[in-house]
Formats: structure tokens, sequence, C-alpha cells
């Protein structure tokens, strides 16, 4: 991308690429996120009655579901909420960080710098 000229072909086609790239990147760690959530709750159903019978099934796991949707659902879209809300923070702190730097702040690039290293990004 760096050796292409702006406004070419190849500049074009390596942009599109790119952002198809992202775009699948971002819907499989959607469905992931999706997938774990669910399989988290159905796991707490299958704990929980685990608990009160002996031998507990996957089917019979499925057969509660209908009877504690409400709560789970209500679960389910607040964890999803508090995750979306987590990164979408940490998105626009991250943004704002870059902006600082590309301005020559040197605090906001040292602060980049340190949250880098705390994250383990660096070194």
């Amino acid at each position: 991308l760096d050796a292409s000229s702006p406004g070419t072909d190849t500049q074009r086609r390596l942009l599109s690429r790119l952002a198809s790239d992202w775009l699948a990147l971002l819907l499989f760690k959607s469905a992931y996120l999706l997938a774990l959530l669910l399989l988290s709750l159905l796991s707490v159903v299958a704990s929980v009655y685990s608990a009160k019978r002996d031998a507990l099934t996957f089917p019979r796991v499925l057969s509660v579901v209908p009877r504690v949707w409400r709560r789970l659902a209500a679960t389910f879209l607040a964890a999803f909420a508090l995750l979306f809300t987590y990164h979408a923070f940490v998105v626009l702190v991250f943004v704002g960080l870059l902006v600082a730097v590309d301005n020559g702040s040197g605090l906001a690039g040292l602060l980049a710098f340190l949250v880098a290293v705390k994250r383990g990004t660096v070194c």
C-alpha cells in the first residue's frame, strides 16, 4: 500500500481488499462473541439445574431454556451491551490517543506507550 501511488487502480484494489478483510474479521469476531455468550448462558443453566438433578443431558438443558428465556435474554443483552460499550470506549480512547500523538503531544505519546505496554502490545 505504501509503494502504490495515490489514486491508482493498484491502490484502490489494495484498499478494497483491506476493507473486505477487516469486514470479514469483524463478522467472524461478532459471530464468535455471540456464540460465546450463548454457550456461557447455556452452561449457567446446566450448572444450576445439575445441582438439582443427577443426570443432565444437552436436550434436557434445552428443554429448560424456554422456561427461563426472559431471564436468559435479559442476561444476554446486558452482557452484550456491556462488552460492546467496553470495546467502543477502548476504540475511542485509542483513536483519541492516536490523534493526540499525531498532533505532537508528548504527554499523549507517553500515555499511548504506557497503555500499549500495559496491554502487552509492545515488547
